[in-house]
């Protein structure tokens, strides 16, 4: 609907109408390597390659984010297309004034033409409470489509080349090495076409109307195009401009392996083996914002300035590793690693490790071991920058898109965690006139300051929390179910409540900006799972050659604690939409892949199989539900996403002479039964981590060696 929907006196307006679930893209890719035999105990290689991703995006007409909002002048009553346009008695295009101000917005009122008490306030004069600066029925800016949608391109260059040394190891009978230098580089350079330039909306609220009508700006819906705004103050507001980020990483290694027999000596299973190595590592971002950004006129967006900042620290790395061969099928390794970062971070971590073979078809595994992540540059030290965010109110019926500000957390520790695994690998040469290898593995891996990205609605739910611990409210949050206006103006009168949210003075069931998202330590987290990979080969004479394979994961518990005063949750078979420590986690996801050959002929087909994920708690924008196109929540059967599989199937025909040179083709097509993803009241109406919403996709590709 052009010119929106009526719903609870107020008109609805339609913005990001159109989602795109791929967009657009060309690649290009470079590769090459070379080796040198320097002698027999020298050899020299060099490896590199390029790649090029270049992509379209096609964004809403433009985005929400009212924190700003407040900055911008009354939308006066003689703007063109303003639908509160007064009484022109004179015709000069302007309404008539006088000379008081009753309603105090600063500007005098309108005469009005036939009442005795000229002067009162109509309130022509309108304050805006949320906006979106472009609108369908503008004039199309450079950037956007016939449609209005907001187009933006990006490439992305991505590079790297190695140097790297293979030597034996003078001095030590039998050992040998290698030293390499690797130089990473990525570039990502795009269009940044959702910032809007508050200033240039500024001007154009505050155009002369009389003398300079082209320079004004018309932030309603346009009914009458001559109230359109021209090309020009569309340019300025939409503020299209490159940003740009790169990456740098340097790497150098030093590794040396061999094995360990002073006087021959050699423990019951066979010698000894060990490595030793060192590796330095240089880590360098740097970050270009856009022109209005380092302006600091972002109407999505806060009013600092950004500024070019760059980024860099160094690595020192040490570790050794050894193998005991305690018996002959019994086998000890142990490793030890040493991390030392310039910005303080440091860690040391062991690692253990067991395997018994007592038969040729049976090996029993078990791993024991620590490890860490350091957090990155950006996690650490990147400037505020804002964009969007959606947020369901726990307190009010907001449900919407909003600016979210976040930035580098100087606080952030190692993400730390200790791993088992226990397992079993079964490999039988004779199972039905075929072969068959069998694989399971039980892993337990607890995580201390997980690494996590904060998302609003994150925010909200620990908010609300701390409302509920605070106050005694025993309400769901949900709509119906929350607290009234009395009890929210005392919670945010509360020191105990969150400064982060940033709600609309005149209306706190707006919320204009949340603040302080980024990066943080998760008290904890805990993933229980099995892995499961097996393969059947077989034969059958004249019709060719199979292959069985199947692997899977099946997830026992997934725990995690977003905060001490929070319960600990089990995120296994649930959807996790309010936290950022727990993706949507089905509790079993499983490929089957059956292939045929013979001779030159191949077939493929993967079932994927993906498990029911329960305890959906996305967001539900349920005012749209009187909308065309929208789903309910309440459509959900049983509150759930449902189970989902799809087969992908392809042929291949290889060995083709052509030009004395070989060519390959593959038909294949994903999807081939044409599954449709569920329906939801998310944004993008599918839950695209879980099911594929492109329906049937055939492709070709054809493959030339000469």
């Amino acid at each position: 609907q052009k010119f929106g929907y009526a719903l609870g006196g107020n008109c609805w307006f339609e913005f990001g109408d159109n989602r795109s679930y791929r967009e657009p893209t060309q690649t290009t890719q470079f590769f090459a390597n070379a080796t040198w035999d320097v002698s027999d105990t020298l050899t020299l290689k060099l490896q590199g390659f390029r790649t090029r991703l270049s992509e379209t995006t096609y964004t809403s007409t433009s985005n929400p984010g009212n924190s700003r909002i407040g900055e911008l002048p009354a939308v006066r009553g003689e703007i063109p297309g303003n639908p509160f346009f007064a009484m022109d008695a004179n015709g000069d295009g302007i309404p008539d004034r006088g000379s008081q101000d009753l309603n105090g917005d600063g500007t005098p009122d309108y005469l009005v033409s036939g009442i005795v008490n000229n002067g009162i306030p109509l309130r022509e004069d309108v304050q805006a409470r949320r906006l979106r600066p472009i609108n369908k029925s503008h004039t199309p800016s450079n950037g956007h489509a016939p449609d209005m949608d907001n187009l933006a391109d990006s490439n992305d260059w991505i590079s790297r080349y190695t140097i790297q040394a293979d030597f034996d190891v003078p001095f030590i009978e039998g050992w040998e090495g290698f030293a390499a230098y690797t130089h990473n580089d990525r570039k990502i350079r795009f269009m940044s076409n959702q910032n809007y330039d508050i200033e240039a909306m500024k001007q154009g609220l505050n155009c002369d109307v009389a003398n300079d009508r082209d320079a004004c700006y018309n932030p309603f819906y346009v009914v009458n195009q001559a109230d359109n705004n021209s090309i020009q103050v569309m340019d300025d507001i939409a503020a299209r401009d490159k940003e740009e980020v790169i990456n740098q990483l340097d790497v150098i290694d030093i590794v040396i392996n061999g094995e360990i027999s002073p006087g021959g000596f050699e423990l019951p299973g066979g010698v000894i083996g060990a490595a030793i190595g060192y590796q330095y590592r240089e880590d360098y971002t740097r970050s270009v914002p856009s022109s209005v950004e380092l302006a600091g006129d972002t109407w999505i967006g806060g009013t600092a300035k950004e500024n070019i900042v760059s980024f860099s620290r160094d690595v020192d790395a040490f570790f050794a590793e050894v193998a005991l061969p305690l018996l002959p099928d019994l086998e000890l390794t142990a490793a030890v690693r040493r991390e030392e970062f310039s910005t303080g971070q440091a860690s040391t971590d062991p690692k253990y490790g067991l395997t018994y073979a007592p038969t040729d078809w049976l090996t029993l595994r078990a791993t024991y071991g620590d490890a860490f992540i350091a957090p990155s540059l950006p996690q650490l030290l990147n400037p505020v920058t804002c964009g969007l965010s959606t947020v369901t109110d726990r307190f009010t019926e907001f449900s919407a898109f909003t600016t979210a500000c976040s930035g580098g957390n100087p606080n952030l520790t190692n993400e730390t965690s200790t791993s088992s695994q226990f397992g079993f690998d079964l490999a039988f040469d004779d199972v039905l006139g075929g072969s068959l290898d069998l694989s399971v593995t039980w892993n337990n891996t607890e995580f201390v300051n997980r690494i996590v990205g904060q998302n609003a609605q994150q925010k909200m739910q620990l908010e609300f929390f701390n409302f509920q611990q605070a106050t005694g409210f025993s309400g769901s949050g949900l709509l119906g179910d929350q607290p009234t206006r009395a009890q929210l103006e005392a919670w945010l009168a509360d020191p105990r409540s969150d400064k982060d949210f940033i709600r609309d003075p005149n209306d706190i069931a707006t919320i204009l900006q949340v603040n302080n998202l980024g990066s943080a330590n998760a008290e904890s987290v805990e993933v229980t799972a099995y892995d499961i990979q097996g393969t059947y080969r077989f034969s059958m004479d004249n019709i060719g050659d199979f292959r069985i394979g199947l692997q899977a994961t099946v997830w026992d518990e997934f725990l995690y604690q977003d905060d001490p005063a929070q319960p600990i949750v089990d995120g296994a078979g649930n959807y996790n939409d309010v936290t950022g420590a727990a993706p949507s986690i089905p509790k079993i996801r499983a490929n089957l892949t059956t292939g045929w050959t013979r001779g030159n002929h191949s077939v493929v087909a993967i079932s994927r199989y993906v498990d029911k994920v329960e305890n959906y708690d996305g967001p539900t924008y349920s005012f749209m539900r009187f909308f065309g196109g929208f789903t309910d929540r309440r459509a959900l059967f049983g509150n759930e996403i449902r189970t989902w599989t799809q087969m992908d199937l392809n042929y291949t025909y290889r060995g083709l002479e052509l030009f004395e040179g070989e060519m390959s083709f593959t038909l294949g097509s994903r999807n081939v039964f044409d599954r449709e993803a569920q329906a939801t009241p998310e944004f993008a109406g599918v839950a695209g981590a879980l099911q594929d919403p492109m329906g049937r996709v055939v492709y070709a590709r054809v493959v030339y060696d000469f």
